[in-house]
């Protein structure tokens, strides 16, 4: 399906899910969606600072929608919304807008109260709110890893944090929304030395380095690790395995995946190609590209 029809689908959902006076909102939207199809043709993205009006639509149009989302929900009092659009391009805005009725869905689902806290910039969605013991989480996990599903294979990662609460029987539940995926850049770990070959994954996982320290205060979950073959293998006993940990705090499913070291964020063109998939380089140190997103 093309971009614009999966935008076009993503537009209708929120028609159905905000009241009237949203809607000259999403008609704008519309418009600026059938301008796609030339940036794309276009060397140059087009950047939403660029255009001191796009920009503030893009912020009133963010603002209109949470604010109409928890004016029509029966669980939420009020909300705080804090968007970004720096460094947004047009692309990206389209993208957010395309899995925003995903990420309220999730919302809606887990029946978050209370106020509800919104941060917005080109790396993070970040969504807080109270969340009721024993209510939402549990009751809807199906519908709710459905839609964690949909968000991850569009590449964008969701993790959580519990934090407490003042309110009796509630906990804050902090949703991140890892948005900040970017083709142009790889997180490479030099290993060749090790295995043959340097690694190279999406950019993300720069986002969830932690130090052993922290990994042994995790409770057990699953746990993989790269094998010699540069395949991805769950490991049982990692009590002596060496290296970076990358920790996902995925909803009902931790996860951590321990690479023998660090990386770093690179461009992608200093590689010497330009597409992605496992394969090796032109350079004197093949390169082989891991993909998480393809990985269930």
């Amino acid at each position: 399906m093309e971009t614009e029809e999966k935008l076009k689908n993503a537009i209708e959902d929120l028609y159905f899910v905000s009241d009237l006076d949203i809607h000259p909102f999403l008609g704008q939207i519309n418009f600026y969606v059938s301008q796609l199809r030339k940036e794309k043709s276009s060397p140059k993205s087009i950047q939403i600072d660029d255009f001191p009006f796009l920009a503030k639509f893009m912020d009133t149009s963010f603002r209109s929608l949470i604010e109409n989302y928890t004016q029509r929900s029966i669980y939420l009092k009020t909300c705080k919304v804090s968007p970004s659009f720096k460094n947004f391009d047009l692309l990206k805005a389209e993208s957010l807008l395309a899995q925003l009725p995903l990420m309220l869905k999730i919302i809606s689902l887990m029946k978050l109260g209370g106020d509800l806290i919104v941060d917005l910039n080109d790396r993070f969605l970040v969504i807080s709110a109270l969340l009721k013991k024993g209510k939402g989480i549990r009751d809807n996990k199906i519908e709710i890893l459905e839609q964690v599903k949909s968000l991850f294979a569009v590449k964008t990662l969701t993790t959580f944090n519990i934090r407490e609460s003042e309110v009796i029987d509630c906990a804050i539940l902090d949703l991140k929304f890892d948005i900040g995926y970017n083709e142009d850049l790889t997180y490479q770990v030099q290993t060749s030395d090790l295995i043959g070959v340097d690694l190279c994954m999406p950019n993300q996982l720069k986002n969830y380095e932690i130090s052993k320290e922290e990994f042994s205060k995790i409770n057990e979950h699953q746990v993989f690790k790269i094998n010699e073959n540069c395949k991805i293998e769950r490991v049982k006993d990692y009590t002596q395995l060496n290296g970076q940990v990358i920790h996902f705090h995925f909803l009902f499913r931790p996860i951590s995946f321990i690479i023998p070291k660090r990386g770093d964020l690179i461009d992608i063109k200093s590689l010497g190609r330009k597409d992605t998939g496992s394969d090796w380089t032109t350079k004197t140190v093949p390169t082989y590209f891991i993909d998480i997103f393809s990985s269930h």
